[in-house]
């Protein structure tokens, strides 16, 4: 285990050494797995057994060893979902830590530039709902900031004046303080926070290694490049939260993530909502960056405490979650707050502004249920469109043998009619699928951003399975679920004998929409 001993100090000493040196190197991205892999080679196992209901109770502190070596292996065997991850998570024991200030710096900028987000940043979005000025005082403002097409028509930008060093010093925090006594590792979990969450912290506090200035920013970002232009693209992206449905509304934004999505960027020529295939990576690499959170780790010890009854381990993974980020406005029974959602924060950033939605929620959560690993316990995280409406919903939980549990907005709340059922039923029963995520496997997305229509729709899935891995997947949601429809390009969608057969048709096409990332 880990200790504050001196040679283990020593030893974390020469990894970050060797870390810092690993800039110009074309192998770091192998290499640096390979130091987390020696960093965390403490107890000679790998913990990829599950743990049985009630049999095995992990602390926390071995919880989140487990975490992070299954990372740093994951990652090591080529998994670029797992690297990104690491990113997502802005831990500072990566190869290129320099990806999240050039990340700040895009953000700082468009922020200059746009005067919506200085209103973003002024609102404090905690204080304001949706009946409460969530609108005119950010959302509208935001919208002004970005549709106009004639410079000279723009806003004042933001003046920087306004921003609240002085509020934000005097309220300054240790980072490991927001995770209130949960097990840390003095290297591997010190991030540098994403800057919008930080400085949309509640209270105005920030961690001291948030605090620093634009003009070190662009220094400092200058020094080095990641490998190539992919990696530089995935790297800011998930370093900078820019997988939300609305990153495309966001000019400056959608002009990052056309250096990866580049066919769609092609496609695209008019404002709406971000392809299905960036929203979907974006729910996948943040749930998994999650698990490298240390408060995770304490939850997910107390699911595996009460796995022998599930509901139970539900019911008091919502009431850990609500009791740490309910409202404390007449919307207390809630834990989530406005924000523009071009941004998917982690847990790391909800811990700090208190901000979310229910794909936050559930990515929050899920990353727990994933981590407790409990023997016969089928998770997934899913994303439905109800039919004909528009209105779409995140939720995650577990398929077990003594009962199905789910969450919904990361709270338990069994007057909803859903979670006491599992994750692939919804509240009224009419739903489609649009993403469906089991970590065990992977995911599927089967529709195109509809909003507005303007991608050419699927004709096969966004995922990481061959076609007959997707089809055993899908047979066995079929199980779990007796009525499962799968949107294929609103208002189309297909009952899952329809889908399959529809999948089938196009089964020599199959590769034009699988990731060539490894998983």
């Amino acid at each position: 285990m880990l200790s504050e001993s001196d040679s283990c100090k020593k030893g974390l000493a020469i990894g970050l050494c060797t870390l810092s040196r690993l800039h110009s190197n074309p192998l770091r991205f192998v290499l640096v797995p390979v130091m987390l892999v020696l960093l965390l080679n403490l107890t000679g196992t790998t913990a990829s057994t599950c743990y049985a209901a009630g049999s095995i109770v992990e602390t926390p502190k071995g919880i989140h060893e487990r975490a992070w070596r299954q990372a740093a292996e994951s990652a090591l065997t080529g998994s670029e979902f797992q690297k990104y991850a690491i990113y997502s998570s802005r831990s500072l024991a990566v190869a290129n830590p320099e990806v999240y200030l050039q990340a700040d710096e895009a953000w700082m900028k468009m922020m200059y530039d746009f005067s919506g987000w200085g209103a973003n940043y002024l609102a404090r979005d905690r204080k304001l709902t949706r009946e409460t000025g969530w609108y005119e005082e950010v959302e509208s403002k935001i919208a002004e900031g970005l549709h106009i097409i004639e410079p000279e028509k723009a806003q004042e930008p933001f003046n920087w004046t306004l921003f609240r060093w002085a509020d934000h010093r005097r309220n300054a925090i240790d980072l490991f303080d927001l995770y209130e006594g949960a097990p840390v590792f003095s290297v591997l979990d010190n991030r540098l926070m994403f800057i919008w969450s930080a400085m949309k912290g509640t209270k105005w506090r920030m961690p001291y290694t948030s605090l620093a200035e634009a003009a070190i920013l662009s220094d400092l970002a200058e020094g080095t490049r990641l490998v190539n232009r992919s990696d530089f693209a995935m790297a800011t992206m998930v370093a900078m939260r820019i997988v939300n449905q609305y990153t495309w509304r966001v000019r400056p934004l959608a002009d990052i993530s056309g250096r990866l999505f580049t066919a769609r960027y092609a496609e695209s020529d008019q404002y709406g909502d971000s392809p299905y295939e960036q929203q979907c990576i974006g729910m996948v690499v943040t749930e998994i960056g999650n698990r490298l959170c240390p408060i995770t780790s304490v939850w997910a010890s107390d699911v595996q405490a009460n796995a022998s009854d599930p509901r139970k381990a539900l019911e008091r993974l919502g009431s850990a979650y609500h009791e740490r980020f309910h409202r404390t406005d007449h919307d207390s029974k809630w834990v989530y707050g406005d924000y523009y959602h071009c941004w998917l924060p982690n847990l790391d950033d909800k811990l700090l502004s208190h901000l979310g939605n229910c794909l936050v929620e559930a990515g929050n959560t899920m990353a727990v249920l994933t981590l407790a690993d409990v023997d016969d316990w089928e998770v997934f995280e899913t994303n439905w469109l109800t039919i004909g409406e528009g209105g779409g919903h995140v939720i995650c939980g577990a398929y077990t043998p003594k009962g199905n549990c789910t969450l919904n907005n990361g709270l338990f709340n069994p007057t909803d009619r859903a979670c006491r059922r599992g994750p692939l039923w919804d509240i009224n029963g009419r739903v489609a699928f649009a993403m469906i995520y089991a970590p065990e496997a992977g995911f599927i997305t089967t529709v195109q951003t509809y909003n507005p229509k303007r991608f050419s729709a699927f004709e096969t899935p966004y995922t990481n399975m061959s076609f007959d891995e997707t089809v055993a997947f899908l047979e066995r949601i079929a199980d779990l679920e007796r009525h499962v429809s799968f949107m294929v390009d609103r208002p189309t969608y297909k009952s899952l004998p329809e889908y399959i057969e529809y999948m089938t048709l196009n089964r020599d096409k199959w590769e034009k929409n699988m990731t060539k990332w490894s998983w």
